[in-house]
């Protein structure tokens, strides 16, 4: 035979199946008392409460009344409660008759255990339905008449407060200013030229008129309050004393909107078209200016270029600073900002197409390829990261950005150019049309007209392109575009 013993069989819940025999002489014997109360001698005992849809708040407390009832031997039975702030709760006691409950129906008792004396006591209990009701509703029931008038016409005053407030919100202009004018003949009046005016005194009682006590106690309150009408037409009043210091005037208003245009910050207080737009704050900055080289370019014999406007302008300054003349300073200055402005050309040109008007930044190799003109191994690009940097954003150049960067290149055009410059040639590097041009040196303030008889023999081109040059011109007074101002409908 096999010394495996076989396993006790387990139940599902994991506790043996298998019944332990218990020896009866070994438990103790307990007695309980029951004790049943018919309930003729209490007059209220427990109660079960049935509330349907109902969620009770656990803080209630409700007070119980009786009323006897000649058709059962117990009272009925009534509980209220008006504890919480807004609604009351009632419960009275359910019949075969007025509640189709079945448990109205059944005789319910509550049993009650004490293990101190070892007694269960049976106590019957009544069955309630308990219902709730807005504090409000019954409020109105017990207004009177008058009451019910003053507050339909308070209601009626909200009523039209809203529909103003809706008015000045979404109507027309036309109605908003009645509006207004209405608010205003409310609050103001000429008699009393800080708020409201006053109330006339209450009319002296007539010896016949002999009034009630509750009526002379409500008279005696109403001329104790105070105006409230009166307190707040002064405040809104001093309110907008107060308020319109604060306002922006019509120059700062306007300056903003000039601050916040695509554009190089333009010195509206300058005596000569030269303080219009220092040369440093076109190139972002004195050491940006200075970081730029013309060292190169000078001993350089051929310089290829890919903008027109620069390599036309680049033979005639790079001569005059050669010569070391006294014009040779403003031509070495000119020389930087001619090659800052070929790298804004280089860089536009080098912009991919994105969504809504804006332009994405090449790759690495496609920018360093595009500059190659402009920046090389002799003159470092550190200036030149600093201008990619400034007209972009994470790695798109917005349309705010593009527009600000052709009325820099037009700035530094028209500064290289001695403040006249042929707009042909930065037409063609842009590819933009003639009125684009013109629409982007007249928000730098410069005034477009087409070229006189001594500027088109300068510049060498027959008269029949006259049609295809145009002068911008930066002068004193500057020449901005109007601020379009809507007409007022009628």
């Amino acid at each position: 035979m096999s010394e495996k013993k076989r396993k006790r069989n387990i139940g599902k819940h994991g506790f043996p199946t298998k019944r332990v025999a218990i020896d009866p002489s070994a438990q103790k014997s307990t007695r309980i008392k029951v004790k049943v109360a018919d309930g003729s001698d209490e007059k209220l005992g427990p109660v079960i409460a049935s509330t349907p849809g109902l969620n009770l708040p656990s803080d209630l407390l409700f007070d119980a009344y009786t009323k006897s009832n000649s058709s059962s031997s117990q009272p009925d039975l009534l509980l209220h409660s008006s504890t919480h702030p807004a609604i009351d709760y009632t419960a009275r006691t359910s019949s075969a008759d007025s509640s189709p409950s079945v448990d109205a129906h059944l005789a319910h008792y509550i049993a009650i255990f004490d293990p101190t004396t070892q007694s269960l006591r049976v106590v019957p209990a009544r069955y309630v339905d308990l219902r709730s009701s807005l504090r409000r509703e019954r409020v109105e029931m017990t207004m009177t008449k008058r009451q019910r008038e003053e507050e339909e016409a308070a209601r009626r005053r909200t009523f039209a407060s809203q529909r103003n407030e809706l008015g000045l919100e979404f109507g027309t202009t036309k109605a908003k200013r009645a509006i207004q004018s209405q608010t205003e003949n409310a609050i103001i009046s000429p008699s009393r030229p800080g708020g409201a005016p006053p109330r006339p005194p209450p009319s002296p009682p007539s010896p016949h008129d002999v009034p009630a006590s509750s009526q002379q106690k409500r008279s005696q309150e109403q001329q104790q309050q105070p105006d409230t009408d009166d307190l707040a037409a002064r405040a809104i009043l001093r309110g907008m004393d107060t308020g319109g210091h604060d306002a922006p005037t019509r120059e700062q208003m306007r300056a903003g909107v000039d601050a916040a245009k695509p554009r190089p910050t333009p010195d509206v207080a300058a005596q000569s078209p030269a303080d219009v737009y220092p040369p440093a704050r076109l190139v972002g900055g004195a050491d940006v200016l200075q970081q730029i080289p013309v060292h190169d370019w000078l001993a350089a014999e051929d310089v290829r270029l890919h903008s027109r406007f620069v390599a036309r302008r680049l033979a005639a300054l790079s001569k005059v600073a050669r010569d070391g003349g006294k014009q040779a300073s403003d031509a070495v200055l000119k020389l930087r900002l001619l090659r800052y402005l070929g790298l804004l050309m280089e860089f536009y040109g080098c912009l991919k197409p994105a969504r809504d008007g804006a332009k994405r930044l090449p790759a690495k190799e496609e920018w360093k390829a595009g500059v190659g003109g402009v920046v090389s191994e002799k003159a470092p690009g550190e200036w030149a990261d600093k201008a990619k940097r400034r007209f972009s954003e994470k790695g798109l150049v917005s349309k705010w950005n593009v527009d600000n960067l052709i009325t820099h290149m037009c700035a530094l055009a028209v500064t290289i150019d001695n403040f006249a410059a042929d707009v042909f040639d930065l037409r063609e590097d842009l590819r933009l049309d003639n009125k684009q041009i013109s629409q982007y040196f007249h928000e730098i303030g410069c005034k477009v007209a087409n070229p006189t008889e001594e500027e088109r023999k300068r510049s060498g081109f027959l008269k029949a392109d006259t049609i295809n040059h145009r002068v911008a011109r930066l002068k004193l007074p500057l020449d901005f575009p109007k601020q379009r101002v809507t007409s007022r409908r009628r």
